[in-house]
């Protein structure tokens, strides 16, 4: 898959047609896809201000459809939506998919001026130049990485499990399939948290009622007895050093042949 054309147009239909011939006129295999959120869901998406979630989720269902034997892919762009919220779900589809727009809109080029193809003619010498290097966005950057993680489903780790933030955290992860969360903490108190969010899927793993590991204690002690500790340290590691040499020195002495003999210094 070298080229990605998403089409711009109140006939959709006719339009996503033209561009299929137009691509099998220029001698290449066409492949037509239909993004996976209805106009009514992206619509409350962009007006909640959740474009990058919407276009992850668009970008994740592209890269899981079998497009290695295509050579371009069209795409329908926005249907059902007022003209504003239709201009700019196209362009940020066309954004996160690195798709030229084939419109018959008159004001396209208004909000996505570098994308746009107005006319057959347009379409037909793109089609006939070299393709360029395509761009990754982030929204299909990190659907690819969502995509590796959901294929591997490894366990996750969550401590401090009874927190709200944890909870919903492991609840998105549930949602996008991408690992099995695992929360830590007491059961009893998870489960108190999530009664509004339900964590179907997720392991809980509770801590034991009794008491943890003291490790307060060692983090409670002073920088003044650290300090204290290590001066001891280095002071006892010295000393054996030297005491250890002098064992040394004194053993030579005692082997040294001359020294038998009354000649060594």
């Amino acid at each position: 898959m070298n080229r990605v054309y998403l089409v711009a147009s109140a006939n959709m239909e006719a339009k996503v047609k033209e561009v299929m011939d137009a691509v099998a006129g220029a001698g290449l295999i066409a492949a037509a896809y239909k993004p996976c959120v209805n106009g009514a869901d992206a619509v409350k998406e962009l007006k909640a201000h959740n474009s990058a979630v919407l276009m992850e989720k668009i970008a994740a269902d592209f890269l899981s459809q079998d497009f290695d034997s295509v050579d371009a892919v069209v795409v329908e762009g926005a249907q059902g939506m007022s003209d504003v919220m239709a201009q700019k779900y196209n362009d940020t589809l066309a954004t996160a998919l690195d798709a030229k727009i084939y419109s018959d809109n008159e004001d396209a080029d208004l909000f996505c001026p570098n994308r746009i193809l107005f006319c057959p003619k347009c379409l037909a010498k793109d089609l006939a130049a070299e393709p360029a290097e395509r761009k990754t966005s982030q929204a299909m950057f990190r659907a690819g990485l969502l995509l590796k993680a959901s294929k591997a489903k490894k366990r996750i780790v969550l401590p401090e499990g009874s927190e709200p933030r944890t909870v919903q955290a492991a609840k998105l992860v549930i949602d996008r399939g991408i690992a099995v969360p695992v929360l830590i903490g007491k059961k009893d108190e998870i489960l108190a948290v999530a009664k509004e969010q339900p964590l179907r899927g997720a392991t809980l793993g509770p801590i034991p009622d009794h008491r943890l590991p003291r490790t307060h204690r060692s983090q409670a002690r002073t920088e003044g007895t650290h300090r204290r500790r290590l001066q001891g340290k280095i002071h006892s590691h010295g000393l054996r050093h030297h005491y250890t040499g002098l064992r040394r020195h004194h053993a030579q002495q005692r082997d040294n042949p001359y020294r038998k003999l009354g000649l060594a210094a």
